[in-house]
């Protein structure tokens, strides 16, 4: 991709840090405007024009990166069902805030090729970028339904893609939201079952789905079926070398929390017990060093504990996490969770969606025995 850029030695200056994404200054925008001036066809000119708005993007100044992506717009002569100016027009879309606008701009692409067999894959990635220019979960839910489909039945007529599990797990979420949970589920599964066989369970977009399936099952109180994801994901992360520590724990901290709402609560404590100390190896290699993704684990065992009403074990894990939080942010537990409130939790690195609510209002109830205990 960046062969022209090095060409006129554009893309070395630019990885150098010459030119600031925060306050590009006139001589600078200059010195770009002079180098791609010298590129020597329009083609190569575009391109130039083009890779410097990427460039821009990866240094998360979308301003100028839209400035160059218009100039590209803005002077192509080229042949407008060209993939390269497709995928332009898809990179501006994706800049603009404005959904109407996007939506304009995805309308001329998808206009260019909706006839035009060469451009069938482009045409399923204007339709899939068509779909968040819409409200996807209330009043235009059958036009987004209809983009969908219609992407996969392209999609479905050539080799296997991750973007074709990702169209399919999209369609899935718009029946979910509808509270189509069949429909849902087969779109999820399909997308999971594509995502085992071609990219194999090592990969972390497959690890993350089946996550996801599994959190779908518990969403909707479906918890055998959530447990059968969870063993499976379970069994292949110990077939899988090397092992992927971090997401053995957090698979556990799934399973621990279906095994206590399925009242098989000494099963539920050796798995949040093995999950503490994976998320512990996961960087550290001992099961016993703590660190600071550790502390899911630990609130997850306090949680499980003041659930038994076992609030002088739970106080053990509670001791734990505390000094985790005093290293890390110098504040005891209670100041910590306290600062955080409920929401704030959900923000932290190391959260698990599914048991962030019940962990906070554990801690809440064990503060709530400390002053008890320590008032007699």
């Amino acid at each position: 991709m960046k062969e022209h850029l090095k060409s006129i030695g554009l893309w070395g200056i630019l990885s150098l840090g010459i030119y600031s994404p925060i306050a590009m200054s006139e001589e600078g925008s200059v010195a770009l405007n002079s180098l791609i001036e010298q590129s020597e066809t329009p083609e190569q000119r575009l391109r130039n024009t083009i890779l410097i708005g990427d460039w821009f993007i990866e240094q998360n100044d979308n301003y100028t990166a839209r400035e160059y992506y218009d100039r590209a717009i803005n002077e192509y002569t080229g042949v407008r069902t060209h993939k390269e100016y497709l995928a332009l027009l898809l990179k501006v879309a994706n800049l603009e805030k404005d959904k109407l606008a996007a939506r304009a701009i995805l309308a001329e692409a998808k206009a260019l090729v909706e006839t035009d067999p060469k451009n069938e894959l482009m045409y399923a990635d204007i339709l899939e970028a068509l779909v968040w220019t819409y409200d996807a979960q209330k009043k235009d839910i059958q036009v987004v339904t209809s983009l969908l489909e219609s992407a996969i039945a392209i999609r479905k007529k050539y080799p296997y893609t991750p973007d074709y599990s990702a169209t399919l797990r999209v369609l899935g979420w718009t029946y979910e939201t509808r509270g189509l949970l069949s429909q849902a589920e087969y779109y999820y599964n399909y997308a999971l079952n594509s995502d085992l066989k071609y990219l194999g369970f090592s990969d972390i977009r497959t690890i993350l789905a089946m996550e996801n399936f599994a959190l779908f099952y518990m969403d909707f109180n479906e918890l055998d079926k959530a447990k059968r994801i969870l063993d499976q994901k379970y069994a292949q992360h110990l077939a899988t070398e090397p092992i992927d520590y971090y997401n053995l724990a957090r698979t556990e901290s799934m399973l621990g929390w279906v095994l206590v709402q399925t009242d098989r609560a000494s099963e539920a404590e050796s798995v949040y017990l093995s999950a503490l100390k994976n998320v512990n190896r996961s960087l550290t290699k001992s099961p016993e060093q703590l660190h600071y993704f550790s502390l899911s684990a630990l609130f997850d065992l306090i949680y499980f504990y003041v659930a038994q009403n076992n609030f002088e074990k739970a106080l053990e894990y509670y001791e734990q996490a505390q000094t985790v939080v005093a290293q890390t942010d110098g504040l005891s537990l209670k100041e910590y969770v306290g600062a955080l409130g409920q929401s704030g939790m959900e923000e932290l690195a190391s959260s698990y969606a599914w048991a962030i609510y019940a962990q906070y209002n554990s801690i809440q109830r064990l503060h709530e025995y400390m002053n008890n205990r320590n008032a007699k």
